[in-house]
This record gives structure tokens, C-alpha cells and sequence, in this order.
């Protein structure tokens, strides 16, 4: 087996037949996307972890890259996992009841006025609902840290 997609270099690219330098192309452009969307760091997204974010991102890309065309063996290769992991990323009914059972334990935790809100605005922007409240937490915490920045300038006045 040779070297994963995102191993090749463009020096190897050019002892490689065109066609497979587009499906490099390709598969890249298609993993750029899905790290952009899932706002992650290549490290976390092709290492071991299986935190539920990192797992909807690998199976976000790796139904896109069945669309794009490619074999489960090569989406194995390229995400950096056996391709035997790719088929369970394509098993639809597991993964709808996974996603409801998370929202579920998420939403038990969320004022239930706001959780209809919540998950219309997941929707709407195409995350996860943890994906959502980490985003809004990290700005709270930021905002939180902000402030007390801001106090501890104003006690040494």
C-alpha cells in the first residue's frame, strides 16, 4: 500500500499517473472543507481520539468522499482508518439514533424553553448541537475572561 493522501508531497506528485494527482487533489480539497466546517486541527481529526465531535467529522468526510467517488478501502486510506471503520461511518441508522441519543443528554442539561431554539439554530448552521454550545461557551469564556481583565485594570488605578 502506498502513502496516504495527505503523506504525498507535490515533489512525489510528479511520479504519480494524472489521474490519481486529481483524486489527491480532490480528496484534500474535500478534508480542507470538512476541517473548516468542524472548526478542528488536521492533528485531532486523522488521530486516535473518538470523541463524538471528531467522529461526525470523519464520517462528514468520509460520505463526501463517497460522493466524490471514492471506495471505501481509498476513503480508509485517506482518512487514516481501517476500512472496515468507513463502512460503520456509512451505517444511517446508527448514526441517526447515535445523534438523537446525544442531543438527548445534551438538551436534559438546557432550560427547555431554549431547547427548540437550540437545535433550529444547529440545523441552521449545519453543526452538531455540541458543536454549538462548545462554540458559545468558548465565547462566553472569553467574554468572562474579558471582563475580569478588565476589573483587575481598573483595581490597580
Amino acid at each position: 500500500m502506498g502513502p496516504s493522501v495527505h503523506e504525498l508531497r507535490e515533489r512525489d506528485m510528479l511520479t504519480l499517473a494524472p489521474q490519481r494527482v486529481a483524486e489527491i487533489g480532490r480528496a484534500k480539497l474535500i478534508i480542507s472543507a470538512v476541517l473548516s466546517l468542524h472548526r478542528m486541527h488536521r492533528d485531532d481529526f486523522f488521530g486516535h481520539r473518538r470523541d463524538l465531535h471528531l467522529v461526525a467529522a470523519r464520517r462528514d468526510a468520509a460520505h463526501r468522499l463517497r460522493e466524490a467517488g471514492f471506495t471505501s478501502g481509498q476513503i480508509g486510506r485517506i482518512l487514516k482508518r481501517n476500512h472496515t471503520t468507513v463502512l460503520n461511518y456509512f451505517d444511517g441508522l446508527r448514526d441517526g439514533k447515535r445523534r438523537r441519543l446525544n442531543e438527548r443528554a445534551v438538551l436534559r442539561h438546557v432550560d427547555p424553553e431554549l431547547r427548540e431554539p437550540i437545535q433550529m439554530i444547529a440545523q441552521a448552521e449545519g453543526v452538531t448541537l455540541e458543536m454549538l454550545i462548545a462554540q458559545w461557551v468558548g465565547e462566553r469564556a472569553r467574554y468572562e475572561i474579558g471582563r475580569a481583565e478588565t476589573a483587575d485594570k481598573r483595581e490597580e488605578k
